[in-house]
């Protein structure tokens, strides 16, 4: 068991006690004021600090630096263009000209210290040209529409094409015949039946009531219409056996 807490001793202090800390506070004040008297007598003797060292070293750097960059503008000097005030201009206007004008020519002078492949110069012009398409597509429209001028036809009002265009020129791996030149099924039949048959009268009356082809159905009278289907009849009947018969 542990000693009981009524058989400690307790240890008088007086808490308006101040005795101690003032005479530390004299110690500190005594030295400083020792220090000082030092750096007085010693002014020839003291230490440049660190901060004042870096801003010399700076001022150094920054005035090399400057020499550096006079020299150079002047080893280069160039013809500069002479700029104007064009009449009715602002101030406004020609700044922003100038501008303009020195930034094309610091462009134009990068480029030339580059050098730049025909593939890149290739899809760089490519490029521009679709640019132009995309701002003013107009302009390409009436380009196409002159180059194909020559190859329109002027139909009057009321024309008929009787049959379809003929195509003079050979397409690429077609054959030697030419399809649209073959003969017809009925065109066989209907010349042999011309040749061998003499016209008896009942032919003749109907050469005499043939139509002209030009000649519409809507323009046509009963009779006309009705001598038509009967050939258009006959003609069908002939093209079915010809068909049975291959």
């Amino acid at each position: 068991m542990g000693r009981l807490s009524r058989y400690k001793k307790t240890k008088s202090c007086d808490p308006f006690y101040k005795g101690a800390k003032s005479d530390v506070e004299a110690t500190q004040k005594n030295t400083k004021r020792s220090k000082s008297i030092d750096t007085e007598a010693d002014v020839d003797e003291q230490k440049m600090p660190r901060s004042m060292k870096l801003l010399l070293e700076r001022a150094k750097k920054l005035s090399v630096k400057k020499k550096k960059k006079l020299k150079r503008l002047d080893d280069k000097t160039g013809k500069t263009a002479l700029f104007k005030k064009k009449k009715d201009e602002s101030q406004r206007e020609y700044l922003y000209r100038i501008d303009q004008e020195t930034s094309l020519a610091v462009v134009d002078s990068l480029k030339s210290q580059k050098k730049m492949s025909d593939r890149r110069k290739s899809h760089l012009i490519k490029r521009k040209e679709k640019l132009k398409i995309k701002k003013c597509p107009e302009r390409v429209f009436q380009k196409t529409a002159v180059d194909f001028s020559h190859l329109k036809d002027d139909v009057r009002f009321g024309d008929v094409a009787s049959q379809p265009p003929m195509l003079t020129a050979k397409p690429r791996k077609a054959s030697l015949q030419d399809k649209g030149k073959s003969p017809l099924l009925l065109s066989s039949k209907l010349t042999q039946d011309k040749v061998s048959s003499k016209p008896t009268e009942d032919r003749k009356k109907q050469s005499k009531n043939l139509i002209v082809k030009a000649k519409r159905r809507k323009h046509m009278s009963e009779a006309e219409k009705a001598v038509m289907d009967k050939e258009r009849l006959r003609v069908i009947e002939l093209y079915r056996t010809s068909k049975k018969k291959a």
